[in-house]
C-alpha cells in the first residue's frame, strides 16, 4: 500500500494543508485494488487513520479521492499511518507535487523534471536572432542551417517539432531563434 501526500506551506514554512492519496501501486498509479487479505487490512487501517482527525480539521473530495487535512493534521495522519502499520512494512508514504490536480488523471508523476525553466528564462523572452537589417540572402541562409535544403512550410514544421523545448528539456533557444528567421524570411 502507499500512502501520497504533499504538504503545503505558508512563508515561514508551516503547513497549512496536507493532501493524501492511497493507492495499491507504487509507479505512481492512483487505484486501491487489494491483491489479497494483507492488503484489505492495510488498506482499512489506513481508511481508519484518514478518518481519525475531527471532521472540522479534514474534507474528501470524492471525485480525486483526495483526503486533506488543515494544520499540522496531516502530519499527524501519517505519523499515525506510519505507527498503526509498521509492524508489516507494508505502506510507503511517497511526498509528490500537485497532487490534487495530478490525481484528477488517477495518476502521479513520481519524477518530476528537475531545473524546470523560469519564467525568465523562457524561450520567447530571448532577444531575437533575425532582425530588420538582415538580407533575404543571409536570412535564408541561417534557415537552411536550421531546417535544411528547403525553405518550405513542411521543413519549417519538421524543423518546429525537433527544436520544441517540450523536446529539449526546456531549452527553447533554437526554436526562438528559428521562429525568429521564419518570420523575417517571410515578411
Amino acid at each position: 500500500m502507499y500512502l501520497y501526500y504533499e504538504h503545503h506551506k505558508n512563508a515561514e514554512g508551516r503547513i497549512l494543508l496536507t493532501e493524501m492519496r492511497l493507492s495499491s501501486y507504487g509507479n505512481g498509479k492512483l487505484a486501491i485494488m487489494p491483491k489479497n487479505d494483507l492488503e484489505q487490512m492495510l488498506k482499512q487501517l489506513c481508511l481508519v487513520s484518514l478518518k481519525w482527525p475531527p471532521i472540522n480539521k479534514r474534507s474528501y473530495d470524492e471525485k480525486t479521492y483526495v483526503w486533506s487535512y488543515f494544520d499540522a493534521w496531516g502530519v499527524q495522519v501519517i505519523d499515525r499511518i506510519k505507527e498503526t502499520t509498521k509492524v508489516f512494512k507494508e505502506v510507503d508514504c511517497i511526498e509528490v507535487e500537485n497532487l490534487a490536480a495530478q490525481a484528477v488523471n488517477n495518476s502521479i508523476n513520481l519524477n518530476p523534471r528537475k531545473g524546470s525553466v523560469r519564467p525568465e528564462d523562457f524561450f520567447y523572452n530571448t532577444a531575437p536572432v533575425a532582425t530588420s537589417a538582415m538580407t533575404k540572402e543571409t536570412v535564408a541562409e541561417k534557415l537552411m542551417q536550421l531546417i535544411g535544403d528547403t525553405l518550405d512550410k513542411s521543413a519549417y514544421r519538421r524543423a518546429a517539432l525537433k527544436f520544441h523545448p517540450d523536446r529539449n528539456n526546456g531549452d527553447g533557444s533554437k526554436m526562438s531563434e528559428l521562429n525568429s528567421l521564419w518570420s523575417v524570411y517571410n515578411a
